[in-house]
């Protein structure tokens, strides 16, 4: 048996791909590249994924409001009910009997519990940013392309973008 040894053909370059006519080379620029994001004259790479700037119609940055966290809501109320509770005790009994419940009965648990789930709604809702985001405009329709919560990054996007879309007139 003979073994018969052939040269693998070359791949062919993204340029002899493009719509372009043979022999005409289409430039492409790099205007931004930064953590995962790359913008050229001709496309938008975000990850894994490659837009066409030939195929978004338009784009806008967006503001994205965080929604209500009823988690926060229900800790909030839980912790005022709480102290609350433990207060009312604690002047319904007087000065002696107020310190014989939150020492001896457990008192200490209501304020205790009370405290943390104030503690707990308090870091719930200061968790809670606006993001803001690019969102592109396609024939299929629009979508988010990149959000964050950081505005300049998305403002630096956008602003590259810009100049992309402008370069390809």
């Amino acid at each position: 048996m003979v073994a018969r040894v052939t040269k693998a053909r070359p791949r062919p370059s993204m340029q002899n791909e493009s719509p372009t006519p043979p022999g005409r080379t289409v430039r492409e620029t790099n205007i931004l590249t930064q953590n995962n994001v790359q913008v050229t004259t001709r496309r938008l790479v975000i990850g894994a994924r490659t837009y066409q700037l030939s195929n978004i119609a338009s784009f806008t940055t967006v503001e994205i409001q965080p929604a209500p966290s009823v988690f926060g809501f229900f800790a909030f109320l839980g912790g005022l009910g709480a102290l609350g509770y433990a207060i009312y005790v604690g002047v319904d009994r007087g000065t002696a009997e107020a310190a014989d419940f939150v020492v001896v009965q457990g008192g200490w648990r209501w304020i205790a519990g009370g405290v943390a789930s104030l503690l707990a709604a308090w870091l719930r809702f200061r968790s809670l940013k606006i993001k803001y985001a690019v969102q592109l405009a396609t024939s299929s329709g629009a979508f988010n392309a990149i959000v964050s919560t950081d505005r300049v990054w998305v403002d630096r996007i956008a602003s590259a973008l810009s100049e992309a879309m402008e370069f390809r007139g």
